[in-house]
């Protein structure tokens, strides 16, 4: 049989490579970069990139039987496109090539972060429904799926495509997860026939996964993309005197406990006000697409004239609800509270509703 293994320079990849030529199979690896090492065992090295539209796939898909589709994007952070262009659309490149060039089987190899979703999973099938929203898990759940969907039509009634669980969950949710579970005694225990491991062990048990929970909480929170927002606004809601204004904002990765710092300009050409911030934003996601980001910050408020209040230095809170329309957009809206905090002797304060729409680099 002729197998072509996608993703041969990884950790699975070169695994089932070696145990394909063991068992005297002949073996094709492709992948972006050539891989010597596997190579040497016998395999025969393609170099090409999945995550780019280049013609000629099928021919590189000549006589092949089947497919082990292993190449993809892990991790918890960078750009959204980094994980969409190789787990979804390199695993549709992949699949339409094998169709043309009447390739047998098709094998994708899935993650169980495509079924995690916050809670603990212990006990439970991989096939779980549960959701998640960072990237990876993402896009890895949209290429398990495609692959799926793509059988039938793709490869024909005589194929079969499989999700393989072959990677740990990503560290954004299993290390809170143990780390919490250990302090509170409730980690499985994974010592030979559940026994009580000795106390060297148990300090282990408890204490390793909080140190690594404290050493990798500002690598955790770096999966969401920075965003450039756009907004309009109505300031004085609760006020019989409103003010219409533009605004536009950016919001940086993550730096620590999901802290997102921002920077923010804000004015209204008919008031002649202007406002220029900055804060921290704490991100909730709900969902696969809608999120709540509850944010406080400080700035420079020049009136010019126009709505006094009360003072230069002004603090802004605000609460904000969006979803997300693609990899690339989302729109929300805020309610918005500005005041100076009793600084100076005048404080009236003001609230606006912000709608805004947000580009995701």
């Amino acid at each position: 049989m002729k197998v072509l293994v996608t993703g041969g320079g990884g950790f699975l990849g070169a695994a089932i490579t070696r145990q394909l030529i063991e068992r005297g199979d002949e073996v094709v690896v492709l992948g972006r970069n050539r891989y010597p090492e596997v190579e040497a065992l016998g395999a025969e090295g393609v170099q090409w990139d999945l995550s780019v539209e280049t013609p000629g796939l099928a021919d590189k898909l000549a006589g092949v039987d089947a497919v082990m589709h292993t190449a993809a994007r892990a991790g918890v952070w960078g750009p959204r496109e980094d994980f969409w262009s190789i787990n979804v659309d390199g695993t549709r490149r992949l699949l339409e090539a094998s169709k043309q060039a009447g390739v047998g089987r098709f094998v994708y190899t899935g993650s169980p972060s495509c079924t995690f979703g916050g809670g603990d999973h212990e006990g439970q099938e991989n096939e779980s429904r549960a959701k998640s929203s960072i990237h990876v898990d993402l896009s890895k759940r949209r290429g398990a799926m495609g692959a799926r969907r793509g059988t039938p039509s793709h490869l024909g009634p005589s194929s079969a495509t499989r999700s393989v669980s072959s990677v740990v969950r990503s560290w954004r949710g299993t290390v809170p997860r143990i780390g919490s579970a250990a302090s509170a005694s409730r980690a499985p225990c994974l010592c030979s026939g559940g026994r009580t491991p000795p106390h060297p062990a148990i300090v282990m048990h408890r204490v390793l996964p909080l140190c690594l929970l404290l050493t990798t909480s500002c690598a955790v929170v770096q999966e969401r993309d920075p965003e450039l927002v756009a907004g309009w606004g109505v300031a004085g809601v609760l006020d019989e005197r409103r003010i219409d204004g533009l605004s536009v904002e950016y919001r940086h990765y993550p730096v620590a406990s999901n802290l997102v710092p921002m920077i923010g300009f804000a004015a209204s050409a008919v008031d002649k006000t202007a406002y220029t911030y900055g804060g921290l934003q704490y991100p909730i996601d709900m969902g696969e697409r809608w999120r709540l980001v509850p944010s406080l910050a400080a700035g420079y408020y020049d009136s010019k004239g126009g709505l006094s209040l009360g003072g230069q230095l002004e603090f802004r809170s605000a609460i904000e609800v969006n979803y997300l329309l693609n990899k690339e957009w989302r729109v929300g809206a805020a309610f918005t509270h500005l005041s100076n905090g009793n600084l100076y002797d005048f404080n009236p304060g003001t609230e606006a509703v912000i709608l805004s729409l947000h580009y995701l680099f």
